[in-house]
């Protein structure tokens, strides 16, 4: 902003030696040295209100963006509870009135997507059924092309460390 060199204060000082005299020079250079404090003082006092005034005009822009984002969810979440209350409603109101479901191979073919007919051994799932299951002979026996697992290798050749 200034710029004052030691060239320009020794000129000032001489100016002011003349001036004000050796008598009242050192009692004007302390005036001035206060003077010069305060407003160092000042402009960091200033400068400090600003900075925190700054911090909290921006904690509190970040506090009512979060409660918008709150608001916004709240919202959110009331019509999902809305729309699922509205769905349990018609699913009430569609079913019988006992309230009990169809026990499981007494629909229709169509009612239960298959076309084997009723009954717990129509397929209705897939690889549930006994031929699905692996036999004893599958577990003992490896595949010609793949290597045996750790648990099949003999008892002797495992590493006993």
């Amino acid at each position: 902003m200034f710029d004052v060199g030691f060239a320009e204060l020794f000129v000032l000082a001489i100016i002011g030696l003349l001036v004000l005299g050796p008598e009242r020079l050192p009692a004007v250079a302390r005036t001035l040295g206060g003077f010069v404090r305060k407003a160092r003082m000042s402009y960091n006092n200033l400068k400090r209100t600003v900075e925190a005034e700054l911090a909290t005009a921006e904690a509190a822009s970040k506090v009512k963006e979060a409660k918008e984002e709150l608001a916004s969810m709240q919202r959110q979440v009331r019509e999902l509870g809305e729309s699922l209350d509205q769905r349990v409603d018609e699913t009430a109101n569609s079913t019988p009135a006992t309230g009990a479901l169809p026990a499981p191979g007494t629909g229709t073919a169509s009612e239960t997507g298959s076309d084997a007919g009723p009954g717990p051994d129509a397929g209705s799932v897939p690889g549930s059924g006994p031929e699905s299951a692996p036999g004893p002979e599958a577990e003992s026996t490896p595949d010609a092309g793949s290597e045996p697992r750790q648990g099949s290798l003999p008892r002797d050749s495992r590493n006993t460390a």
